[in-house]
């Protein structure tokens, strides 16, 4: 089931990035109409135009499935996964490990951009709107490098008299956005190449807003401690840093649904469903600086504790206010 959640969410991902991909190069005409359609359902745009439908649908959209739209719909995200990845085919060494959120860098960032639109200052916002950072990218590097490739095949057919085709101009739209394509492109690379997901998890305003919802979503990833065998195995294929397995826990803020997590489990303790998995051995809660004794009732429900009151003697003798079990 993980394996097909995954090949489902990279099958999407790839059939948003090209119809978008070739409606803003206007390489194929007659697909314009899917991908206008992928492009007027970005949610910092639609905001921005007041196309509250499509902001309150993957609002909702969200709240129930998580960041589906980071990992499938959104073009530069799309981007992000592609340097990942050819960054650790074939790379042993080079697996993620489980980082801290960066939540002071996130907000800071997220109120400069609201400061941003509501002083009109739409520079700033363009600078970190995913879909308008990869809108640049694809007109000012794509475009002009498939037009370019074209004339190189027209004019081989015209050398070799095998074909005729003719060439098209190479448009270039500024050269000051030929250079802001440019560097958001390498930093873009670079920074997917080395930390994955790291991007849409501190900078990316769009992330951030549906952080504050997927964290409460009602399908979510959840880790089965009685099937874990701390393999690490999800830990490593987390692009977002975001699963700790010291606590068992899978940040919902900053997951992007990717579902790399969940094909990588060999045990199938990591799960996306609506539940909270509950341990068959309650464990030991701290109280005040010590581990709460077990209850009559817990202890009947440990394969060999021995009555209550013979662990409550224990309990007494033995000093554990140092000592927590994870």
């Amino acid at each position: 089931m993980g394996r097909f959640l995954k090949i489902s969410r990279v099958v999407a991902a790839i059939v948003c990035l090209l119809l978008l991909s070739l409606t803003l190069t206007g390489a194929v005409a007659a697909l314009s109409s899917p991908g206008s359609l992928i492009a007027r359902m970005q949610i910092l745009p639609a905001a921005m135009a007041f196309s509250m439908g499509w902001f309150i649908l993957w609002l909702m959209v969200t709240l129930l499935l998580g960041r589906v739209y980071c990992s499938t719909v959104c073009p530069l995200g799309s981007l992000m996964d592609i340097f990942s990845r050819l960054s650790r085919k074939g790379s042993p060494g080079r697996e993620y490990s489980y980082q801290m959120p960066l939540s002071k860098l996130r907000y800071i960032a997220f109120g400069i951009v609201i400061i941003a639109i509501l002083a009109d200052i739409l520079v700033i916002v363009s600078l970190v709107d995913p879909y308008s950072a990869y809108e640049r990218i694809a007109e000012n590097i794509e475009s002009p490098t498939i037009a370019a490739a074209h004339n190189v095949v027209a004019e081989a057919g015209q050398w070799t008299g095998w074909w005729s085709t003719p060439l098209v101009k190479v448009v270039i739209t500024s050269f000051l956005s030929l250079v802001v394509a440019v560097v958001t492109l390498v930093v873009v690379a670079w920074i997917s190449w080395r930390n994955g997901r790291l991007l849409c998890n501190t900078i990316c305003p769009v992330g951030t807003t549906l952080g504050f919802i997927s964290r409460y979503s009602i399908l979510h990833f959840d880790i089965d401690t009685d099937l874990c065998t701390q393999c690490r195995r999800c830990e490593y294929a987390c692009k977002s840093s975001c699963i700790d397995l010291n606590d068992h826990l899978v940040d919902g803020s900053r997951c992007v649904n990717c579902f790399n997590c969940v094909a990588a489990c060999p045990t199938g303790a990591l799960r996306y469903t609506t539940d909270r998995h509950q341990l068959s051995i309650p464990m030991m809660q701290r109280t005040r600086g010590r581990l709460a004794r077990p209850t009559a009732i817990t202890a009947g429900t440990v394969s060999g504790a021995g009555s209550a009151n013979e662990m409550k003697q224990s309990s007494d003798k033995a000093d554990i206010s140092d000592e927590t079990i994870s």
